[in-house]
């Protein structure tokens, strides 16, 4: 992975397949992504290199038909890892 990089992914829990990106940024950034998914078990996978950062990932169901999961965060806040 490049320096300076911040990769975020969203994942099925079942199959570990790669469902979405999310965030893909090679610069100091912030800023807010909404992914919108069928309901079903996932994971993030957070991919980083030469930077420090934070996320948040919070879910919301307005219709239960799908599922709209907004993150924040984004490279240059206290490491988290």
């Amino acid at each position: 992975m490049d320096a300076g990089r911040f990769r975020v992914s969203l994942h099925s829990a079942i199959s570990g397949r790669a469902l979405q990106t999310v965030v893909d940024v090679t610069s100091v950034a912030a800023g807010e992504s909404y992914v919108a998914a069928d309901p079903r078990m996932s994971y993030l996978v957070i991919e980083s290199a030469g930077v420090d950062w934070t996320a948040t990932l919070e879910e919301a169901a307005a219709d239960p038909q799908a599922r709209t999961i907004p993150f924040r965060g984004g490279p240059g806040g206290p490491a988290a890892r």
